[in-house]
């Protein structure tokens, strides 16, 4: 009889996700190629409960975070059950979009097999507001020359030549700013990095001053960084300095600009 039973072979082409009024397939094999084909309809099914999708919107707690042009959404699910969702674009939003928030897949079959479901798969649409701006450009901003004046500040104090044994060349290759660090291969500086970064980058060769003999060359890099408030303006309250040490040779320029820098006007 076991033998018999294995002979048979059923395939069945909807398995799952089925509802009243679905269509199944049946194919039933035997023997020597023998085979019989069925066709049933769903029924008798118990029908979930259908949640209006708009009461379902009332139970997203919607958060934005980040900075302009970089904005992310997050959603907390206070209703049944637990919640993903699908969010296009999330963490490239300005102020002004509008992000579209859907149930994922996942949550809607889990609901589904829960015994509820959604009268449709309608988005909540929330206007993005409230992120923090951090300009693209820089250079004609009021204040960025006293961002300037406290680089070179920095530099004429920390290789000053007044009553040292050493005198210096040092060489101006400009001024830098990057909006945003896109991922963690461009963390050049050793400390945690934050949007709006100004640097000036600048070749430095010091000598000892009775013999006129070199004693070390190398590139720096100093500046600062977070130097906007809110709304985009120069505001160095909330900055703090970032530097890097490189060999002389290194072509910093096209290292720099590889990293998302800029090299700023004159």
């Amino acid at each position: 009889m076991s033998k018999i039973l294995n002979d048979f072979k059923v395939e069945v082409d909807n398995k799952s996700d089925l509802k009243n009024g679905d269509t199944i397939h049946a194919t039933l094999t035997w023997g020597d190629g023998q085979r019989a084909e069925k066709t049933f309809q769903v029924s008798g099914l118990e029908t979930g409960e259908v949640v209006p999708i708009e009461d379902a919107h009332k139970a997203m707690e919607v958060e934005v975070s980040g900075k302009n042009g970089r904005g992310e959404v997050s959603v907390k699910w206070t209703g049944r059950g637990y919640a993903t969702f699908d969010i296009p674009n999330n963490g490239s939003f300005s102020n002004g979009d509008t992000a579209e928030i859907y149930f994922s897949d996942e949550t809607l079959t889990d609901f589904a097999i829960s015994g509820y479901e959604f009268s449709e798969n309608k988005p909540l649409l929330y206007k993005i507001t409230g992120l923090e701006i951090v300009p693209t450009e820089v250079d004609n901003l009021n204040g960025i020359d006293s961002i300037k004046k406290k680089i070179v500040g920095f530099l004429n104090e920390a290789y000053s030549e007044k009553n040292s044994s050493y005198r210096y060349d040092i060489t101006n290759l400009g001024f830098y700013y990057r909006q945003f660090i896109d991922d963690d291969t461009n963390n050049m500086f050793s400390t945690t990095q934050k949007p709006g970064q100004m640097i000036g980058a600048y070749k430095i060769r010091k000598y000892y001053r009775d013999d006129n003999k070199l004693s070390e060359e190398f590139t720096l890099l100093y500046g600062y960084q977070n130097i906007f408030d809110e709304q985009g303006n120069i505001d160095m309250s909330n900055s703090n300095d970032i530097s890097k040490y490189s060999d002389y040779d290194t072509d910093i320029e096209s290292e720099l600009l590889k990293s998302g820098f800029r090299k700023m006007e004159k």
